[in-house]
Order: C-alpha cells, then sequence, then structure tokens
C-alpha cells in the first residue's frame, strides 16, 4: 500500500504578482515585518509605499485608552509608516495623557500634535460611517480624531513659529495644544502650531515629487484675530 505524501507550498513558489498583493493587504506593523525578511520584500514594500498616504479616524469612545487604541488600530490597519501625527480630542480628556498613550502606539520620533478640539469629524472606527460632532456644556464631550500621514521623498518638522509663507490649518476654538518632537514635549497656549514640509534631495530613486496646495472654501471664514510677522528669519539649508 502505497502512502500518498502531500505537496508542501512555501511562499517563496508564489508568483511575482501574488506576493505584492498579499502584503499590500497586511496592517501597518506586520508590514513593517515582511520588509525586514529579505531584500526582495523590502524592495516590493518600498514600491508599494511610493506614494502619499493619509489615513484618519474617529472614536467617540468615553475611555481615553480604548478610544485611543481604537483609533490607532483603524489607521494602522493598512501599510503606511507614520511621517507625522495628528490628534483632537474632547475637552473632557487631558492632553498629556492622550500624547503618552498615542506615543506608546506609533514612533516617538516623529512630530505628534495633540489639541483640544470643540468638535470632531471623520469615519466612525465603529460603523465606517462619516460623523460629525460638535460638543457643548450640556453633552459628553470625549472623543478623538487621530491623522496619521506618509509623504514618501518628503522631511516634516515641527515648529512653533511660522516661515513667511507658513498657514495653519485647525480649530479656531482650541485654546491649547500640546506637541512632541525628537524627545521634547512643550505644552502651551498658541496661536497655532505648523508642520514644515521640506523637500529631501536624498529620496530613493523612483519616488515622485509630493507637491502641496492651499485651498479655501466658501464655509472657511476668519476666526479671532490676524496676526502678522514682525520679524522674519532666513536660515540657509
Amino acid at each position: 500500500m502505497e502512502e500518498s505524501v502531500g505537496e508542501t507550498l512555501i511562499i517563496g513558489d508564489l508568483g511575482d504578482d501574488i506576493i505584492p498583493e498579499i502584503l499590500s493587504l497586511l496592517p501597518a506593523k506586520s508590514f513593517a515585518s515582511a520588509a525586514l525578511v529579505c531584500r526582495k520584500w523590502n524592495v516590493i514594500c518600498n514600491c508599494i509605499l511610493s506614494s502619499p498616504k493619509l489615513y484618519s479616524a474617529v472614536s467617540l469612545n468615553p475611555s481615553l485608552e480604548e478610544a485611543v487604541n481604537e483609533v490607532v488600530d483603524k489607521v494602522l490597519s493598512e501599510p503606511i509608516r507614520p511621517h507625522f501625527a495628528l490628534a483632537s480630542i474632547g475637552p473632557s480628556f487631558v492632553l498629556q495623557e492622550a500624547l503618552v498613550l498615542i506615543e506608546r502606539n506609533l514612533c516617538s520620533k516623529i512630530p505628534i500634535i495633540v489639541s483640544v478640539a470643540e468638535g470632531v469629524i471623520g469615519k466612525d472606527v465603529l460603523t465606517d460611517k462619516f460623523v460629525e460632532v460638535q460638543w457643548t456644556e450640556h453633552t459628553v464631550t470625549c472623543g478623538i480624531i487621530l491623522t496619521v500621514g506618509f509623504l514618501p521623498g518628503v522631511t516634516v518638522h515641527l515648529y512653533l513659529v511660522f516661515p513667511e509663507d507658513g498657514f495653519i490649518v485647525g480649530d479656531g476654538g482650541s485654546s491649547n495644544f500640546i506637541v512632541r518632537y525628537q524627545n521634547t514635549t512643550t505644552l502651551a497656549g498658541l496661536a497655532g502650531v505648523s508642520l514644515l514640509f521640506t523637500r529631501d534631495i536624498n529620496k530613493p530613486s523612483g519616488v515622485g515629487e509630493t507637491e502641496f496646495h492651499v485651498m479655501f472654501s466658501t464655509g472657511v471664514s476668519l476666526v479671532g484675530p490676524t496676526y502678522e510677522a514682525n520679524i522674519i528669519r532666513d536660515e540657509e539649508s
């Protein structure tokens, strides 16, 4: 009586068109591990992340820790290597605690900005539908929106003062920001916080240029006083 020996299929036997499809479906942390398996996989992973990506998620969970975990799991559910993170939280949450929890799940070396907002709008992590919540004194002011971005070929820096051509996008009603960059944490009441995007002259071959555009809709209006720069300092690169 003969015994049939089944064939064992190893991942190396898969076609070159199958492996990229599989890797592109991995969540961010598994994707990062896959990029370290071998040089071939690293090249494939770099090709998958050859264009800018921006992911955002909203959680209205009354528990800060659970809310942060929910939005982090959502934005990292697809391949991405975050270059920066922006978060807006409800007035009932504590800035410092939110920053620590976000840092615990993301790389602490990337710029992270956390602000207190008057409301959030985005895709809910539970229903996968867009929600809009405006908090008032008579409502439960718990929630968070987290946005992470990946910009290949571009370096990201954080400044609390702005260059001549800088611009601010954010919540006009927010009174406090807490920022984390290069192992330095700053908590202050500021007019705004800006992320500066610059071109990376040492970008990998084959990565195209990333362009930024500013666009205003008819629904955007000025909030608060208008500021003008008194001193502008140019720094040589």
